[in-house]
């Protein structure tokens, strides 16, 4: 069985004609334990391609297998097994309590009329426990902040008990103690062998995190490769249409590569 995510040469059209298609010719592939950054301006298709790995939409042509899986053949609650999608936003108006939240996670593993037993809400704490949420297990949801609500949708898609988790844009309007905590969490993922695919806008993410990094652009993958060999001065130009400088920063602990946007023309 292949381990990871395998996509080859989809191709997505809402409205089903392949000349309107919003991506064509998709292909990568990211084994157990890594991340892919995928990177690209608004309206390019990056949530688009995310549902598409997680089913949620259906591609036109080509095939994604999940851990050697079509998922053209899986039914809902066998896809919501391998793959937890966790999307760009996705806010309750009813005050659930986080633990009752993160539960409904384990909703692929129960019959149509079963109530969650102990085992699952065990599986449920664990989740909680990962992503470092235990202590507002008992919070109602509406009185969450933007970073304690994303880690309670990423405790309720690991709960699921997939393989693999999909995040599209999990650091979006949060501010940089929120998104550091966010990218502690997916790296220590990572780290434990899931397979993580996550959309983000900001390239210094992917330096951080990503051992892949796929620039969607113009309806196909502009760009792919490692963070040092993707993300380059003449790439970001070329893809945001602004001046940006990539530089390398050994400085009091930090030692890696940072995208600094400059306030030059545009194209």
């Amino acid at each position: 069985m292949i381990a990871g995510v395998l996509a080859e040469n989809i191709v997505f059209s809402y409205n089903g004609r392949l000349g309107d298609a919003v991506f064509r010719d998709v292909s990568f592939s990211v084994g157990k334990g890594e991340i892919l950054c995928l990177l690209g301006p608004n309206g390019t298709g990056k949530s688009t391609l995310l549902k598409c790995i997680s089913s949620v939409l259906r591609p036109q042509k080509g095939r994604i297998l999940l851990n050697g899986k079509d998922v053209a053949h899986l039914k809902a609650n066998e896809t919501a097994r391998e793959v937890g999608y966790v999307p760009q936003s996705q806010m309750s108006t009813f005050p659930f309590l986080v633990k009752d939240i993160v539960v409904m996670g384990r909703a692929p593993h129960l019959g149509m009329l079963s109530s969650p037993s102990g085992d699952d809400v065990d599986i449920a704490h664990r989740a909680m426990e990962a992503v470092g949420i235990l202590g507002i297990s008992e919070r109602p949801c509406t009185q969450l902040s933007g970073g304690e609500w994303q880690l309670t949708l990423i405790a309720r898609a690991l709960a699921q008990g997939p393989r693999t988790l999909v995040l599209d844009e999990p650091t979006s309007h949060l501010d940089i103690g929120n998104q550091m905590r966010i990218l502690k969490v997916v790296k220590g993922l990572a780290e434990s062998g899931l397979v993580i695919i996550m959309a983000t806008h900001i390239p210094d993410h992917a330096f951080m995190l990503a051992n892949e990094v796929a620039i969607l652009n113009h309806g196909r993958i502009q760009y792919q490769g490692s963070p040092d060999e993707v993300i380059s001065d003449e790439n970001m130009r070329a893809t945001y249409g602004v001046e940006v400088r990539v530089v390398h920063v050994a400085d009091q602990g930090l030692d890696r590569k940072v995208c600094c946007p400059a306030l030059g023309e545009g194209r």
